[in-house]
């Protein structure tokens, strides 16, 4: 497994239990009246359910060193881009796994 697999992943979990906790806000408060108190707790998950997503992805952790990574853009675009010289965008910023590389088993 690659670490840019290894980011999706960890992504698409976090995706997946954050709308699975909106959607079942969502069918308990889908009768309430607009400006009643489960309206607005539907709103409040949803944008706790972004703001969990968003720590989710900033604070990954490089497999291999245990180093915070940050921001990677994992999308495979990157590769058509001119310009990639810049520094963390594509590897971990402690050890330098590139995207590409295999993440060691026994970090997995």
């Amino acid at each position: 497994m690659t670490l840019r697999e290894f980011l999706n992943r960890r992504s698409r979990f976090a995706a997946a239990c954050l709308a699975a906790a909106v959607a079942l806000t969502w069918t308990f408060t889908i009768r309430a009246p607009k400006g009643s108190a489960e309206n607005y707790l539907t709103e409040v998950v949803f944008l706790a359910a972004i703001i969990a997503y968003l720590l989710v992805s900033v604070r990954a952790h490089c497999p291999k060193c245990g180093g915070a990574i940050g921001y990677i853009d994992t999308s495979e675009m990157r590769k058509y881009q001119k310009r990639i010289g810049e520094a963390g965008l594509d590897r971990c910023r402690s050890c330098g796994l590139h995207l590409n590389e295999e993440v060691p088993k026994d970090r997995r």
